[in-house]
């Protein structure tokens, strides 16, 4: 997010309903719909603008020591609304 042709890295961007995020996640796919009539995104490509977090960078992912992710979701009531 945040380069020419992406969203806005603040967020503030405008996405059709319904837009799977993982799909606008760096332009997976070129010439997506924005929320903006006749306004797509990712036109020239897809790609992220890199990113650091805590000085670490993001894109692309770094290498992992081994060790393993969990996550857990103990309530979401969102989701059965």
């Amino acid at each position: 997010y945040g380069g020419p042709g992406q969203p806005k890295a603040d967020c503030s961007s405008q996405l059709p309903p319904g837009a799977a995020a993982n799909t606008y996640s760096c332009g997976h796919g070129t010439a997506l719909p924005s929320g903006t009539p006749n306004q797509t995104f990712w036109n020239a490509g897809p790609g992220c603008v890199d990113k650091k977090v805590m000085g670490v960078p993001t894109n692309p992912a770094p290498p992992r020591h081994g060790g393993r992710i969990a996550i857990s979701f103990e309530t979401l009531p969102w989701l059965h609304e």
